[in-house]
């Protein structure tokens, strides 16, 4: 993509994140907006700290197996650090990517080949991915039971086959076979080398199922810690819901802001979480102002990656001098 086509794609989203906040805004008000924060539960803000950093080091050890597929071995304090830092980059930059990228780019200090680094992402990115389809599936199947709702349950249940038949795909060798096919039709170059690694690292994957197995659960520990997390938000805005129904939407609400059409979810997000909720019950008002909550200390604990990542390069600096 060149940097007009680029340019066009970046204004675009920006437009999606503003209408879809003007629709918000105008759907549920300003006013009961700012209503809803009149009595902020301060203690349940800073205890949301403990799972959203918990939901991190979750994250690391998923990551650590996947380095470990491709032959780095290092330790889950160094990758919970850099997994911080990468959620202050994702914040900074128009998407996720930017996330994944800093991984890539900063890992000089265990490993020496980016290239490698560069495929446990791509794997841990798919896995977690595919995790996350089947827990959405299964959580939309649990809503539409409990709301008596047969027509979600239908698609709920079209995405449970579809999931199972993704994690069954990757225990096997097909995507191996289908990655090399393509690689193989390409000129040589660094990017068919990385393809033709990117495929002996999913056959490697496909004869390894019980690593998989052990990485869509801690995909599933990784969304229930992060639920945790924004149900405490729920809490400081005094907002009585079940924990069980938190546990169950958030992953539907995080699941479609996936989609890379706004910049960083931000409107999308809010928007998804207010019609989700208030199908659940919650007044739009009361829904609207959790989410700006999750969305606001959200973004100050991802920013702490960024003072992480000053200390962290002051460290190593240090480290190389002496």
């Amino acid at each position: 993509m060149d940097l007009h086509n680029w340019s066009r794609a970046q204004a675009a989203r920006l437009l999606i994140t503003a209408l879809t906040f003007g629709a918000m805004l105008w759907w549920v008000g300003p006013h009961e907006i700012v209503s809803a924060f009149a009595h902020v539960l301060w203690f349940w803000v800073i205890v949301r700290f403990v799972p959203y950093a918990a939901s991190l080091w979750i994250q690391a050890r998923r990551w650590q197996m996947f380095l470990g597929l491709e032959g780095i071995v290092t330790d889950t304090n160094r990758l919970f650090r850099r997994i911080w830092m990468s959620r202050f980059f994702a914040q900074m930059s128009p998407g996720s990517i930017g996330g994944d990228i800093f991984r890539i780019v900063e890992s000089s200090d265990y490993s020496t080949s980016r290239m490698a680094v560069a495929r446990s992402v791509l794997l841990d990115r798919l896995v977690s991915f595919v995790s996350l389809g089947l827990y959405t599936s299964c959580a939309c199947l649990a809503w539409a039971w409990w709301s008596n709702w047969p027509r979600l349950g239908s698609i709920a249940a079209i995405g449970v086959v579809i999931s199972i038949t993704l994690v069954l795909m990757l225990a096997s060798e097909l995507p191996g076979r289908i990655v090399r096919w393509s690689a193989d039709r390409m000129r040589a170059g660094r990017v068919r080398t990385f393809l033709v690694q990117l495929a002996e690292s999913l056959s490697d994957l496909g004869g390894r199922r019980g690593l998989l197995v052990r990485a869509a659960l801690i995909t599933v520990l990784f969304n229930l810690t992060w639920a945790t997390s924004s149900y405490f938000g729920f809490l400081a805005l005094d907002q009585r819901i079940s924990p069980l129904l938190v546990i169950t939407l958030i992953p539907v609400v995080y699941a479609v802001t996936v989609l890379p059409i706004s910049i960083n979810g931000l409107g999308v997000s809010e928007g998804v979480f207010v019609v989700v909720f208030a199908a659940a019950g919650l007044q739009p008002a009361d829904a609207a102002a959790v989410a700006i909550l999750l969305r606001v200390t959200g973004l100050f604990m991802s920013s702490l990656g960024g003072l992480l990542f000053i200390v962290e390069r002051r460290r190593l600096r240090c480290a190389s001098v002496g």
